[in-house]
C-alpha cells in the first residue's frame, strides 16, 4: 500500500526554493491502481521518484509497501527497490547490453547472487519479449533500438519479476495505437495480479479507460477531489 501524508519535495537545499510536490496526500491500498496526470512540471515524475526512493521528502510522512521510508536503512531500501518495477520517461536502458540482458536483470537481482539466468528465466524473458514483438531483436544491443522499441524493453523489464509495486511514467509514449493498448492491458493485468500500480500519463485515452482513480496534479499539488 501507499500512504503519503503532507508530502513536500523541494528543489535544492534552500527552504525557500521551489516545490516539486507541495503538501501531497495520497492513499492507495495494496494491489490498488491509480492514474496520475497534469501539465509539464506538475510533479508526476517527482511523485514516482519518491515512491521509487530516488528522492526523499522534505516534509511529511511516506509509507510504501508497509515501510515507513524515514526508518529504512540501506539494506531495506535496496530490498524495497528490488520489489519495484519502474518505467521511466524516456526509457533508461543499458545501451551496450542486449534486449535480453536488459529484461532479465531484475530476475538476477532478486535471485540472491545468481550470476546467469536459469532455463525458466530464459523462457520467461523470451516469451515476454516475443509477446511484445521484439523476438527478432532479443540479441540486439539496446542502443540500436527505436524509441518505441526501447519503451517496450523497459516495460518488459519492469514487469518480468512480478513486482509488488509498479511505477509507470508515460508507458505508451512513442507507441502506436495497438501496441500502446497492449502495454496498458499488460499493466492492468499486473494490477489484477496484485501489484500496487501508479501510472503517470497525459494521454486522454487512458484516463477513465478503467475504473481507477485519477490523481490530478498542478504545481505539485492535488487539484482533483481526492
Amino acid at each position: 500500500m501507499i500512504r503519503l501524508e503532507g508530502i513536500s519535495v523541494r528543489y535544492g537545499p534552500d527552504p525557500a526554493g521551489g516545490l516539486a510536490l507541495d503538501g501531497l496526500d495520497l492513499v492507495l491500498p495494496q494491489g490498488g491502481v491509480a492514474f496520475v496526470t497534469g501539465p509539464t512540471g506538475a510533479g508526476k515524475t517527482t511523485l514516482l521518484d519518491l515512491l521509487h526512493l530516488q528522492v526523499a521528502p522534505s516534509d511529511g510522512r511516506a509509507v510504501v509497501l508497509e515501510a515507513d521510508l524515514a526508518t529504512l536503512d540501506r539494506n531495506r531500501r535496496a530490498a524495497l527497490r528490488r520489489r519495484t518495477g519502474r518505467i521511466f520517461a524516456p526509457a533508461r536502458l543499458l545501451d551496450d547490453r542486449s534486449v535480453f540482458d536488459n529484461v532479465v536483470l531484475p530476475l538476477l537481482l532478486s535471485a540472491k547472487g545468481l550470476a546467469r539466468p536459469d532455463t525458466r528465466q530464459r523462457a520467461d524473458v523470451g516469451e515476454l519479449v516475443g509477446w511484445l514483438g521484439l523476438a527478432a531483436k532479443s540479441t540486439w544491443p539496446a542502443r540500436l533500438l527505436s524509441q518505441g522499441e526501447r519503451k517496450l524493453v523497459e516495460v518488459a523489464r519492469a514487469v518480468i519479476a512480478q513486482p509488488a509495486l509498479l511505477l509507470a511514467d508515460g508507458p505508451t509514449d512513442g507507441l502506436d495505437g495497438d501496441r500502446a493498448e497492449q502495454v496498458m492491458r499488460l499493466l492492468w493485468e499486473m494490477h489484477l495480479l496484485g501489484a500496487t500500480t501508479v501510472i503517470a500519463t497525459n494521454d486522454a485515452r487512458w484516463l477513465g479507460w478503467k475504473p481507477a482513480p485519477v490523481i490530478r496534479l498542478a504545481q505539485g499539488r492535488r487539484v482533483d477531489d481526492g
